[in-house]
């Protein structure tokens, strides 16, 4: 955890990265994450170049609770693709919500 805080850059080195508040660091990491998987679906020109990960599909989650939320989707659709996509992974052990 302690490198991966210095590849994201929110320290210079272990001994800083240490010092970093836990939460906090998390916390952009996952942002960072969901801004990457946003940015590989809305660039996705096939279904194929979309990422199969847990956090693409909680930019799709997102994404239709804002559609629906304007009226321009019919509430349910993405929705439930999103939560069988998602019933999938917890089977695999990936993306569990926490409680």
């Amino acid at each position: 955890m302690l490198s991966r805080i210095c590849e994201e850059g929110l320290a210079e080195n272990l001994l800083a990265a240490m010092q970093q508040p836990l939460d906090l660091a998390l916390r952009v990491m996952e942002l960072r994450a969901y801004a990457g998987a946003k940015h590989a679906l809305v660039n996705a020109k096939k279904k194929e170049e979309i990422p199969n990960s847990p956090m693409v599909l909680t930019v799709m989650e997102i994404q239709a609770e804002l559609l629906e939320t304007l009226g321009k989707l019919k509430p349910g659709g993405p929705k439930k693709y999103v939560q069988k996509q998602r019933g999938k992974d917890e089977a695999r052990g990936f993306g569990k919500k926490k409680d």
